[in-house]
């Protein structure tokens, strides 16, 4: 098959198993990181959790789910504006403050891409 081709593909392996278990041990490592004010290892993990997601970020940007519609800021764009605003501050409070917006959009993007939470109605039966 050719690179860029439009055809549907199918995963021959299934990485979200690690990929769900990579990102818990990265969250667990933000929350401890926060609790004990490791303010330079919360922003390296937050970054790792990037990593983790980006690619997620561009396929929702590519199918049109943007992160704002109204002001038209794609989910890449506004990691790179939460990013931006880190080297922007300087008071430790501010800083701890500016990551944890980012680590809500970081997980607010992993909902959003079907790599975290799975939501259902209380009225549905839960029986696949």
């Amino acid at each position: 098959m050719e690179e860029g081709s439009n055809s549907e593909q199918t995963a021959k392996y299934n990485e979200g198993y690690f990929q769900t278990q990579r990102m818990h041990e990265i969250w667990l490592k933000c929350n401890r990181n926060q609790v004990n004010g490791e303010i330079k290892n919360l922003k390296w993990e937050l970054f790792n959790a990037w990593m983790e997601l980006s690619t997620a970020a561009q396929k929702l940007d590519e199918q049109g789910k943007i992160y704002d519609k109204d002001k038209k800021i794609s989910w890449c764009k506004k990691f790179e504006e939460l990013k931006d605003g880190l080297t922007k501050i300087k008071s430790r409070e501010e800083i701890f403050n500016k990551l944890f917006e980012l680590q809500l959009f970081l997980r607010l993007l992993q909902d959003k891409s079907g790599k975290g939470t799975k939501w259902v109605d209380a009225d549905e039966d839960d029986i696949e």
